[in-house]
């Protein structure tokens, strides 16, 4: 089995952060999600945007150190209204994604994980963005 493509990985982010909002879009943000049940899908919304954020960051200042997550800027949206947080989390996959296809894979950057380098984080903000589609589409009840 062979892995994507970087470009696919960067691809995948922005995708399935659309699709991702596209399950918040009319749901009720207060609601719980059963597959992250310490979560409504507001704080799992503000997960993936800061999640994106945080990683971007890193990319984008090829921090062979760990950055702190609330270091980062613009970590939340600018107000709690669905539109806001719609627009805040389009902005942060894209400027994600961008920074990535920039740095492309061999870039050496911090990671909690055995490999740090621009192309893990690629893989595991598509994972991570597929998954938590995955959890708000069960929430809403949109279908994944």
């Amino acid at each position: 089995m062979s892995s994507l493509t970087h470009d696919r990985y960067c691809d995948e982010i922005i995708s399935r952060t659309e699709a991702f909002r596209a399950a918040l879009r009319g749901a009720d943000l207060s609601a719980t999600v059963p597959t992250c049940p310490d979560w409504d899908l507001r704080a799992l919304a503000h997960h993936v945007g800061r999640a994106h954020r945080w990683v971007g960051e890193i990319v984008r200042t090829r921090s062979t150190d760990v950055i702190q997550p609330d270091a980062v800027p613009n970590g939340s949206p600018a107000s709690e209204d669905a539109a806001a947080l719609d627009a805040w989390l389009a902005e942060g996959a894209e400027a994600t994604a961008e920074a990535l296809r920039a740095a492309g894979t061999e870039v050496k950057v911090w990671s909690w994980a055995w490999e740090g380098s621009t192309g893990f984080w690629a893989r595991r903000m598509a994972h991570e963005t597929v998954v938590h589609h995955a959890d708000a589409a069960i929430t809403a009840g949109t279908g994944f």
